[in-house]
């Protein structure tokens, strides 16, 4: 049986309109839209989706065979040659795990549909002189596009990433490469529906609440989860192992801008680095990083929080270990990433972005170009400033060159002190400070 909700989705795909069928795991996305085919029997009818290991889950195809989609990056110039059969003939065009189809892909998806259209009202129109009628009017192809884009960003390789800037560039960032980027999503105008209630594992509820939880970007949930496995490891309990292969163990990630504004709210995602088989044992943790933390404004404290708990006693203690007094402004937080760089993810759009500062992107690139060149570490971070300290020495070369580069980026740092002062602790002490007005 249908909940409201659920009736509500497959009434909406009744009406033939384009939509964009999402939701949290377990909504019930498969079970409408199953529901909403099995009455469009006699309509002809392609169901694809981005992977081939997704196609056979579905008993589908992947949108590259059905499409003729290119396997490499594609430009927004090109134009598809030919469309096959299947696809002028299609009624209705069901593209599952949207989440996982990059955005060239999808403009180029739908260029082959609008191709499709456009070849189909033409052999109309000639049909239609020849035997001296009105046309039949233009009826659209019906296209459903299913999935939640909290789930994975589409895979980019670096390759494929440089390409894709190169033909892309002038129009639009690459950034994760979901499909809502495509200029073409917007051109179908889909009506979105989102399913909120969990069907599967119904009688489970603290267990799936967790888990759209962490879905959301809430940390508590995800130690919740620990403490429990921790728990029944304690008590011998034979259970199967499961790892989360997610950065909340090595670092906390916004929300990608494209993300946020498409789902026009604030949420959290997390974005996976641990790969391999579920069944290894020897997963290597991040290392931890050490970052003072000026508590200087709000915003600086929302991300802090997180890491952060005050006791009754009115000390803050993370890990169990007293980092803050009520009144000091300083902490030190402890931050589970590989390199210092990563921490502006965690911070995403709660750092920077306002008058001179630049946002956490950009101050994430040069951070990690400054660490491939002078080993340059972050070890004190505020809402407008950063202490820097290098992991080797500096010639007085590189120590000039670094010293150009700073001016040229943040140049009120070098009103912190004089050329010589400046040039003397990077030398001696591998340390400099940037700073925005």
């Amino acid at each position: 049986m249908l909940n409201h909700r659920q009736l509500e989705a497959l009434n909406i795909l009744r009406t033939g309109k384009n939509v964009f069928l999402t939701g949290e795991a377990g909504t019930g996305k498969s079970f409408v839209l199953d529901y909403f085919l099995s009455e469009m029997e006699d309509r002809n009818i392609i169901v694809c989706v981005p992977t081939g290991i997704a196609a056979l889950n579905i008993h589908g195809a992947t949108l590259h065979r059905t499409f003729n989609v290119p396997i490499e990056p594609i430009s927004p110039q090109k134009e598809p040659l030919r469309i096959n059969k299947a696809i002028r003939e299609a009624d209705i065009i069901v593209i599952d795990e949207i989440f996982m189809c990059r955005f060239d892909y999808f403009e180029y998806v739908a260029k082959c549909i609008r191709l499709a259209e456009k070849e189909a009202q033409n052999k109309e129109n000639v049909m239609a002189r020849k035997e001296r009628r009105e046309p039949i009017a233009f009826q659209p192809k019906q296209v459903i596009v299913v999935g939640d884009f909290f789930q994975l960003p589409p895979v980019i390789t670096e390759k494929d990433r440089s390409v894709l800037e190169r033909y892309w560039g002038d129009q639009m960032s690459v950034g994760d490469g979901f499909a809502f980027q495509a200029p073409m999503w917007k051109e179908f105008q889909f009506f979105t529906v989102i399913l909120e209630e969990p069907i599967r594992q119904r009688e489970d509820v603290l267990f799936v609440k967790h888990l759209n939880k962490i879905r959301g970007g809430e940390s508590n949930a995800l130690s919740c989860l620990e403490k429990n496995a921790a728990q029944e490891k304690q008590t011998g309990k034979k259970t199967k192992k499961v790892y989360l292969t997610s950065p909340l163990q090595s670092r906390y990630l916004i929300c990608s801008e494209a993300v946020l504004n498409f789902y026009n709210h604030g949420i959290r995602v997390y974005d996976p680095i641990t790969k391999g088989d579920e069944e290894t044992e020897d997963i290597v943790a991040p290392s931890i990083k050490k970052i003072e933390c000026v508590i200087d404004n709000i915003e600086m404290f929302q991300f802090i929080r997180d890491f952060v708990k005050k006791e009754d006693d009115g000390l803050y203690y993370c890990d169990g270990q007293c980092v803050k007094r009520k009144k000091e402004e300083t902490l030190s937080v402890n931050f589970r990433t590989s390199n210092s760089y990563e921490v502006f993810s965690m911070f995403g759009s709660l750092w920077g972005g306002w008058n001179d500062c630049p946002d956490w992107r950009t101050m994430e690139r040069k951070s990690k170009e400054w660490y491939e060149k002078y080993g340059a570490e972050i070890i004190k971070i505020s809402h407008d400033s950063l202490e820097f300290r290098c992991k080797r020495k500096l010639s007085t070369k590189d120590a000039e060159q670094l010293m150009l580069e700073i001016a040229g980026f943040a140049p009120n740092s070098m009103d912190l002190a004089d050329y010589e002062t400046i040039r003397d602790k990077l030398i001696r002490k591998g340390r400099f400070v940037l700073w925005w007005d």
